[in-house]
């Protein structure tokens, strides 16, 4: 059932405000972030990923919002996990499997709760 790099498992989704501001974002790909992920993404209220390329540990990956505004089709999310120190950079955040608040839903992923959610891949 996984699909691309990122994709989520099964939950409740929540209301949101289009206009609020969010910590994250992911921009529509055809690979790693499609329309499908975007709806699995929504109706669990998780976030998913898998290592990342030249990686060997799960890594859930997002731009931070205020660095890097999502420009078009994407997501929008906050969490309450933060991401793991001394990763990613200023601009990309990372959540490393074996960090806290991150964990496994299948054999190669890793995932986090997130606490609010805005899809712009209709």
């Amino acid at each position: 059932m996984p699909q691309g790099d990122d994709i989520a498992g099964g939950g409740s989704p929540e209301t949101v405000d289009a206009a609020a501001i969010y910590e994250f974002n992911r921009g529509e790909t055809p690979r790693t972030q499609t329309s499908v992920d975007a709806a699995k993404q929504s109706a669990s209220m998780e976030i998913w990923g898998r290592s990342p390329q030249g990686g060997n540990v799960p890594t859930v990956q997002a731009y931070r919002e205020t660095k890097r505004p999502l420009q078009g089709r994407g997501v929008k999310f906050d969490s309450n996990v933060p991401p793991t120190p001394g990763t990613g950079t200023p601009f990309e955040a990372r959540w490393r499997l074996g960090s806290p608040g991150v964990f496994s839903p299948a054999s190669g992923f890793a995932a986090i709760s997130i606490t609010r959610f805005l899809n712009l891949q209709p």
